[in-house]
């Protein structure tokens, strides 16, 4: 009887002992499941927030390239001549985009057309600088990236605006200082 119980304590030992034994390793198997699912949801954190800060970097250079346009349309339109506003947009147009050469062609002589033009840079881009329905000159880029072309046409019209400001300043003082009538000179002028 002995002998019985001993054998019976035995197989409830072991029997327990399997069981507990299934029921570590069924808690280990959910534990190891809530980790790797917190490692997956770390890693889709983790990809997400790259995504972010890549998407945060292209908004601050997008910024900065505004910020830049605002400061050079400012500056250039500060000037009171065609000449220093063209200056002021080449040192400016040099800062942001790589080229070799940068040329302002005027339309004051209304001899320039955009073939003349081409013909007389032949190497170079030929943006067309316009108010509306009317020409008011040319900028040609020598070794302009194809990359660079649409950052130099959004500055040849920032240019262009700039020109417009000038010409209209340039306008307003001639009708300030001279009679409409005869053309003479007012006595504001003297």
């Amino acid at each position: 009887m002995l002998f019985l119980m001993t054998t019976l304590t035995a197989l409830s030992a072991l029997s327990l002992f399997l069981l507990s034994r299934r029921i570590i390793q069924a808690m280990q198997k959910k534990a190891y499941e809530g980790i790797m699912r917190v490692e997956n949801n770390y890693q889709d954190l983790f990809l997400q927030k790259e995504e972010i800060l890549a998407r945060k970097s292209g908004l601050e250079k997008q910024a900065a390239d505004i910020f830049t346009l605002y400061e050079m349309t400012k500056e250039i339109t500060e000037q009171p001549n065609e000449e220093e506003a063209f200056e002021i947009f080449k040192i400016k147009f040099h800062e942001n985009v790589t080229t070799e050469d940068c040329q302002y062609v005027s339309m004051k002589n209304e001899e320039f057309s955009e073939t003349s033009v081409k013909n007389q840079y032949p190497e170079h881009f030929i943006f067309t600088l316009k108010e509306k329905n009317r020409k008011l000159g040319y900028i040609a880029f020598k070794g302009l990236n194809e990359s660079d072309k649409d950052k130099a046409m959004i500055l040849g019209h920032q240019f262009a605006l700039a020109l417009r400001r000038v010409k209209f300043y340039q306008e307003i003082e001639q009708l300030a200082t001279t009679d409409s009538l005869t053309g003479a000179h007012t006595r504001r002028y003297f």
